[in-house]
């Protein structure tokens, strides 16, 4: 991907190029023409010359002696075929190239002794080869110190006009809606990017506002809810300790109880990433992994057995992160508990640790949409009882220690892999 910059001075580049090049064979007539100009203008000065100061001493018998030693001011018999007072380009003889050249020649009718002649006066024109290879070396010289000065004026007004632009960009780059901050953007006298500026400054206030609303929402919603379902619990707790109650009575009591299990898990899911997401876990520490996933282990050994499945593990006890104990805690929890879920009966699920992340692998026949596997609410099928939480709040987690998470699928399953960051960093 090419900077604006670079794309403009590309297409100038190519478009100025082909201009001048077009505009080459025009550079060439014009500087023939004029230097038949210049050679028109010094004939005819000859010609006034010698009409002037050397005609009247001059003799017929001199003729030859003087057309001996002047080549190029030569006095011939009149002919009336020939255009006088006209220069005009005319081929000779050159002695010194030892071939016809041309020359810008003027004839002009003169009288000796009361004889007709005609007064020729000629000089030989550069030949177009030669005036070929000058205009090359030049015009080439001229376009190349043009380019270059143009390509090193554009780098430097670029820098100077576009720095508000670039300061903008830079800001726009490291903003994070999720610390709540409105960037400020330095004014700047160019209308475009200070009508940019405003209008970037107040989309940012508007989606600050909405995002500010929907966590404030989120979290007081959770908490509210906290204690009309603790008190549906209680309920249903005491009814189905009653012995009055029918068959169908106890199921359907069952089934709302089953409900509200996984109303109260949503809740508490929905609890965990508003709290995340309004940085309200700071205790970071060290931890070292491989304790900490060994205290979950057997949990989840009984939960895999339920469905014949082989749960095995690769843990490296050297590795220590930076962390957050309970979201860490929570993270090892919704990997291990979806793969357990979601894994087919008898297959297998295997957790490797070292120092470069964390990888759990499970069996799977029908991979998911890595596009949307992340999303919130986003649920492989609708007959698992979960939440479609548990990836978006392991995603939340990953993001918050400053990790990445990829997920692959090949034929042997599903593979969810987090990568450490070199040197993590501990949140402020």
């Amino acid at each position: 991907m090419k900077s604006l910059l670079s794309t403009y001075q590309r297409y100038f580049i190519l478009y100025t190029g082909i201009l001048l090049i077009a505009c080459a064979p025009l550079f060439y007539w014009v500087m023939e023409f004029c230097y038949a100009e210049d050679l028109d203008e010094l004939i005819e000065y000859r010609t006034h010359d010698f009409t002037q100061n050397q005609l009247q001493e001059l003799t017929t018998q001199e003729i030859d002696l003087w057309n001996r030693y002047n080549y190029d001011l030569m006095i011939v018999p009149d002919d009336a075929s020939i255009v006088i007072n006209k220069p005009q380009l005319i081929s000779f003889f050159n002695p010194a190239e030892g071939y016809e050249v041309g020359y810008r020649t003027l004839y002009t009718p003169i009288r000796i002794e009361e004889q007709p002649y005609l007064l020729l006066s000629r000089i030989a024109m550069v030949e177009p080869g030669d005036l070929l290879n000058t205009l090359i070396y030049e015009y080439g010289l001229v376009v190349l110190i043009f380019f270059l000065s143009i390509v090193l004026i554009q780098k430097f007004l670029a820098k100077k006009l576009w720095s508000p632009f670039y300061k903008t960009l830079n800001q726009i780059e490291h903003y994070n809606l999720e610390k709540g901050n409105i960037p400020t953007f330095e004014p700047t006298h160019t209308l475009e990017f200070s009508r940019l500026n405003n209008n970037l400054q107040h989309l940012i206030e508007n989606n600050l506002t909405v995002y500010k609303q929907q966590r404030v929402f989120i979290d007081n919603a959770s908490h509210e809810l906290q204690t009309p379902l603790a008190v549906f619990r209680s309920q249903l707790d005491l009814l189905l300790q009653d012995t009055d109650l029918t068959q169908k009575q106890m199921h359907l009591v069952q089934s709302l109880y089953n409900v509200s299990s996984r109303f109260n898990r949503l809740n508490k899911n929905l609890l965990l990433l508003a709290k995340i997401e309004n940085n309200q876990f700071q205790q970071f520490q060290c931890i070292n992994l491989a304790e900490l996933v060994s205290t979950q282990w057997s949990f989840f050994e009984e939960l895999a057995a339920e469905k014949e499945i082989q749960l095995t593990q690769t843990l490296d006890a050297t590795v220590n992160v930076k962390g957050i104990y309970t979201l860490i805690e929570s993270l090892f929890s919704n990997l291990l508990s979806n793969a357990i879920k979601y894994s087919t009966a008898g297959g297998t699920i295997h957790l490797k640790l070292d120092t470069q992340g964390i990888q759990l692998s499970n069996t799977g026949e029908d991979a998911l949409d890595p596009e949307r596997i992340f999303l919130r609410f986003n649920r492989a099928t609708e007959e698992k009882n979960g939440t479609g939480l548990g990836l978006s709040i392991v995603h939340e987690i990953v993001k918050l220690h400053q990790w990445t998470i990829q997920y692959s699928h090949t034929a042997n399953g599903h593979c969810f892999t987090i990568l450490f960051k070199q040197s993590p960093h501990i949140p402020h």
